[in-house]
């Protein structure tokens, strides 16, 4: 439509237009003949230099020029001119000259011969006085940065004021900077100035010796400056400008402009720096101004600590002895740990060893496993004298995940249990069992606390019993899991002047039986782990009667979907799945062994297995093998994990496949950003095979066999059981996870009569693999069968 009613302007009125918009333009623009003669000038080339456009035509463009820029070209160089394109300088009618941006090209007529020269000309004034002030600037915040670096150096003060003024004065252009302190006159009380430091450039005489320029005072030389200076506001401007009082005294000493910015320290007003112009009147901008402030306040800083020297001498020397002793202190602590460390690593390497071996007879694996439990306990005193250090220094931190805590609560039972009876006390444990399965937080911070508040307990207590409850309070709404943990005693107690003390560092209340028995460090470092989670340790106590201590922490319940912990896997092994069909996984990683662990996990259980090495690879797999699920690693070469998944979920044919994230990445922000773009779950490196295996459950079709399952159809009837009644009181210890009174009865029922030793072998097994489920099982079944 446009094309159809779109006309083309006859040529007069073309040229009108043409005329008009050129007019119009911003830029300067000349039409000259060979000879230089102008022919046209717009509107604002004429402006520009101070001209009426008619004056302009007819004359030589050699007028924009200074004499010394004048050389016409010849018509030969004309001829092979390219056109011009540079910065220069243009004389205006009056005679002063501007700095100007040119742009020439040579004009040719239908012959293809030069005929004319046109010229546009730009004013550039503005653009170089911002980039001079912005080289000013930059000048004189290298010279503040300089200054600052001077006051922060290690060398008296006079030299660093002397050195700062030098670097400030060359950076601002300046002939003479100074320093005025104020002072109280003692008998009058008004304010005096003084001049104390002086920096001046080789053009000016110096004024430091000028006795006028000692104990001025403010209320007859400037009072306005007083007004100012005081409110943390300069005094600036050119001194022909100033009150006369002020013009006289400042122009004796040479001064045409100045600034004087205030010196304030702890909010008072200390004194003044100045900065004189003398060779010529400056304009400060509000820029520099702000700059020259900041300066201020750093010297103010250091005139504070100056005086401040000599008041925190004796401080300071106090301070040195201690870190002196402090320092000895934590390297001694240092050696030790590591003279420690040494050999416990070879006790504690190989009983780990040792205790995989299956050829060792019981004696021989509770040997070693006291051992390998009195090793990690003398490792656990040595990391609480290492980490009250580093939490001195700050740094320690937390380090959250998601963690079982029925699992790391029943560890800890299990291990107090034995303590406990070693001294021939009672141990009761109560766990609330609505306790979530899993939480978000420091496992291993959390276990420090409770094994140090639980060994305590049990060293301090000789008769009686030991309590440790764990309860979840009605305060705590979900998915945050208040948590409640108290450890009570019957111990000895602790006296009122002891108690406000025992969570201090290296404090002991003072048993000269179990003064030897600990660091007096695990308390204090409590606490302090406390600090960190958000809450405080409490603790009473009456001496005689015992003890008791608790705490509370917001334990928050994973919403992660690999967390589901309804049909857990540790206690049966898989050796397959029953399904309709097959399934094919495709596990993306570029780490072979992270792939190979994968393939080795999942290929025996019946799984086909594709593997990819990056990002393009995992969607080209996709494509060709179409898996019913996806194992990805977000960090991979070409493009990562996360890209990997929005590229896949455009696809409609795998918007429904299930992927899972595994990554060594394991913040909440990576997390949601797997969720955020498609993955349907997410399994942290090192990953729980148990935990895998039931999200692969959750997200096929497919039902798992255990090996348990086919072992009992197979397995021959044991030729002789413990009586009904050893049976059930077994079958109530498994059920307390009273583990080592089990074993201890199974030993004697065992002596008693050798042909149950395979029953015992078999409930022993389990033992060692910590099988609670299993023991409880097989027991029952047995029962079972008894009763029959």
């Amino acid at each position: 439509m446009c094309a159809e009613t779109y006309k083309t302007p006859q040529p007069d009125e073309y040229l009108f237009q043409l005329k008009q918009a050129v007019e119009i333009m911003q830029l300067g623009l000349t039409i000259s003949d060979l000879d230089g003669r102008i022919v046209y000038a717009n509107f604002a080339d004429a402006a520009m230099h101070g001209y009426q456009q008619d004056e302009l035509i007819g004359k030589n463009v050699g007028i924009y020029a200074p004499p010394e820029l004048r050389k016409p070209p010849t018509l030969d160089q004309l001829k092979q001119w390219k056109g011009l394109i540079r910065e220069s300088v243009n004389l205006r009618k009056d005679g002063t000259v501007f700095p100007v941006w040119l742009m020439s090209e040579i004009v040719k007529n239908s012959d293809g011969e030069p005929c004319a020269i046109v010229t546009s000309c730009e004013d550039i004034t503005e653009r170089k006085q911002s980039a001079e002030t912005l080289r000013r600037q930059a000048k004189l915040l290298r010279g503040a940065a300089e200054a600052m670096n001077c006051l922060l150096a290690n060398m008296d003060f006079q030299t660093a004021i002397s050195e700062a003024l030098g670097k400030l004065g060359l950076a601002a252009d300046m002939d003479r900077v100074y320093l005025f302190e104020n002072h109280v006159e003692t008998d009058s009380g008004r304010i005096l100035m003084s001049q104390r430091y002086e920096w001046v450039s080789a053009a000016v005489s110096p004024q430091i010796e000028n006795l006028d320029l000692q104990n001025v005072p403010y209320e007859s030389a400037c009072p306005r400056w007083y007004a100012l200076l005081s409110q943390n506001l300069p005094v600036r401007g050119v001194v022909r400008d100033f009150p006369a009082k002020e013009r006289e005294t400042l122009e004796a000493q040479g001064i045409r402009s100045l600034l004087v910015v205030p010196i304030m320290i702890r909010d008072e007003f200390w004194g003044f720096i100045g900065f004189d112009s003398c060779q010529s009147e400056r304009e400060w901008r509000d820029e520099e101004e702000a700059i020259l402030l900041a300066v201020a306040g750093s010297i103010g800083d250091a005139l504070a600590r100056k005086q401040a020297e000599e008041e925190l001498r004796i401080q300071r020397e106090a301070k040195i002895l201690a870190e002196a002793a402090s320092e000895s202190k934590s390297e001694f602590l240092r050696n030790m740990s590591h003279e420690l460390r040494t050999p416990l690593n070879g006790i504690l390497g190989y009983t780990q060893i040792l205790k995989a071996d299956a050829t060792l007879s019981d004696q021989q694996r509770n040997a070693i496993e006291i051992i390998h439990r009195s090793g990690e306990h003398l490792l656990l005193m040595i990391n609480e004298i290492l980490d009250l250090s580093k939490i001195e220094s700050r740094e320690m931190s937390l380090e959250p995940c998601d963690f079982k805590l029925p699992d790391m609560l029943a560890m800890l039972v299990d291990m107090m249990r034995i303590r406990a009876e070693q001294k021939g006390l009672e141990f009761v444990a109560q766990i609330d069992h609505t306790l979530p399965a899993i939480v978000y937080g420091d496992e291993k911070r959390l276990r420090q606390i409770l094994l140090n508040l639980l060994g305590n307990a049990v060293k301090f207590t000789d008769h009686g019993k030991v309590a440790f409850h764990v309860n979840r309070t009605a305060q705590g709404q979900y998915p945050i899991c208040k948590v409640q943990f108290s450890i009570e005693d019957t111990g000895i107690g602790i006296a009122p002047e002891h108690l406000e003390h025992i969570f201090s560092a290296f404090y002991q209340v003072h048993d000269a039986r179990r003064s030897n028995e600990g660091t007096g460090l695990g308390l204090a470092i409590s606490q302090r782990l406390a600090g960190m989670m958000g809450t405080e340790l409490h603790a009473e106590s009456l001496v005689g009667k015992g003890s008791r201590f608790w705490f509370e922490i917001d334990l928050p319940a994973s919403q992660l979907l690999l967390l589901q912990t309804e049909n857990r896997l540790e206690d049966q092994r898989i050796i397959g799945f029953n399904a309709p069909t097959s399934f094919t996984i495709l596990i993306a990683d570029d780490n072979q062994t992270n792939r190979s662990l994968l393939r080795d996990v999942l290929s025996p259980l019946g799984f086909k297995i594709v593997e990819a090495e990056n990002g393009a690879e995992t969607i080209s797999k996709m494509r060709a093998h179409a898996p019913d699920l996806l194992l990805l690693d977000l960090v991979m070469p070409v493009f990562d994990g996360l890209e990997a998944t929005r590229q896949i979920r455009q696809m409609p044919e795998f918007q429904q496949t299930p992927i899972i994230a595994i990554s060594a990445s394991v913040s909440t922000q990576r997390q949601q950003e797997c969720f955020e773009v498609g993955c349907w779950a997410f399994l942290p490196k090192p990953f729980s095979i148990q935990t895998l295996l039931e999200l692969l459950r959750t997200y096929l079709p497919l039902e798992w066999r255990y090996a348990s399952e086919e072992e009992c159809d197979q397995q021959e009837p044991l030729d002789r059981l413990p009586a009904r009644e050893e049976l059930h009181a077994l079958y109530q210890l498994a059920l307390g996870g009273q583990l080592t009174r089990l074993r201890k009865r199974l030993q004697e029922i065992q002596t008693s009569d050798s042909r149950i030793t395979p029953f015992a072998q078999k409930i022993c097994q389990y033992l060692q693999e910590f099988q609670v489920k299993k023991i409880q099982a097989c027991i029952r079944e047995y029962m079972e069968d008894s009763h029959e």
